[in-house]
């Protein structure tokens, strides 16, 4: 049972609960799907596509994390979140559907969703890579597509995502606290190196190979590179995954 006065997991938890939301009733449907003239249709499909495969790739892994992780608020956490991601999978479908058509995964994210799934070091590593890499990202390109995709509909939906990856990537903040100091130094600088790996890799490839027409010159995607893992970088340290001077030397290694 929950605390009467609910602190962390326990607040976090009941925040999902009292947050779930209903595909039906809290998206207006009805609203017009608009395609900017300058964006090919086939690319905002793709674009949209990619979502709707995060989603499920995050489902699979909450799912293995509710039977590997400890504590009953943790598991009522990964249900909820379970339950999110599917509601976000059939929101982006529906949202598909009224566009036409569904792309294939992107060959990058395709890769990077795999090179998750063979990692056999410790579970925080999976919670390192999907609640604070993935999951952070996600909330700022739903922020990013939707400048891209000026959509009514989609910006509903974002909105509505929005907020529930936001709590997704508390709980893993606050688990990844919990739990680091509990791991050897090696481990950690093993999960360190490991997500570097992920974000240099899957997201250099895919600024590569996903590119939206005069959005993004070689420089700028560089630079979005770059920031993107100062970013990441500094919620693993506020994590306690390594000490500012740890990770100084393995960046300059």
């Amino acid at each position: 049972m929950l605390n009467s006065i609910p602190t962390g997991l326990d607040a976090l938890a009941q925040n999902a609960h009292a947050g779930q939301w209903s595909l039906d009733d809290d998206i207006d449907w009805d609203q017009d799907i608009r395609v900017p003239r300058w964006l090919p249709r086939r690319l905002a499909v793709s674009l949209v596509s990619q979502f709707l495969y995060g989603e499920h790739a995050t489902l699979e892994v909450c799912e293995r994390l509710r039977k590997t992780l400890g504590g009953d608020v943790s598991k009522a956490c990964l249900g909820f979140q379970i339950a999110d991601e599917r509601r976000h999978a059939q929101a982006y479908t529906r949202y598909l559907e009224r566009l036409g058509d569904v792309a294939r995964p992107d060959p990058a994210m395709a890769a990077a969703v795999a090179a998750m799934d063979e990692w056999d070091g410790p579970v925080e590593g999976y919670l390192a890579a999907y609640h604070i890499l993935l999951e952070g990202e996600a909330l700022r390109s739903i922020e990013g597509i939707a400048d891209v995709l000026p959509c009514g509909l989609f910006r509903a939906i974002g909105r509505r995502v929005a907020v529930d990856e936001a709590r997704h990537v508390a709980f893993g903040r606050l688990l990844l606290i919990e739990r680091l100091p509990r791991l050897a130094l090696d481990e950690r600088r093993q999960i360190y190196r490991w997500v570097r790996h992920l974000w240099r890799d899957g997201a250099g490839r895919t600024l590569d190979e996903f590119r939206v027409p005069g959005v993004m010159t070689r420089g700028l995607r560089q630079r979005w590179l770059e920031e993107g893992w100062q970013r990441h970088r500094r919620s693993l340290m506020d994590v306690g995954l390594l000490a500012p001077e740890e990770v100084a030397k393995m960046e300059a290694a």
